[in-house]
């Protein structure tokens, strides 16, 4: 039998787990439409990321950077883009938070 996951069910391993009870990060759900799970690492200035569970995917998005901080912005997007080829499992996008547009 394969086990689905749900938000609730993957927050639940997360807290039994030993990073959990180390106080390494710290895993939260943030009820809306669809729970998502809010992922706090502390070891890593406190990174927020949001994991996203459906019944046939598990998918996470984390912001990293403001856009407006990113030098030559337009040769980095395409690079981007192009590097998408080879790496095909990750993906790339803007993301804006209080009116400022992040890398995410």
């Amino acid at each position: 039998m394969t086990d689905i996951w749900t938000v609730r069910s993957l927050k639940a391993a997360l807290d039994s787990s030993a990073p959990v009870r180390a106080g390494e990060f710290t895993p939260r759900i943030v009820e809306g439409a669809d729970p998502v799970l809010l992922v706090t690492m502390h070891h890593h200035g406190d990174l927020e990321l949001f994991v996203n569970v459906s019944e046939a995917q598990i998918s996470a998005s984390v912001l990293l950077w403001p856009c407006d901080e990113q030098d030559d912005r337009a040769a980095f997007n395409e690079f981007l883009l192009k590097s998408q080829q080879l790496v095909p499992l990750s993906n790339f996008g803007i993301g804006s938070v209080d009116g400022r547009d992040y890398y995410e």
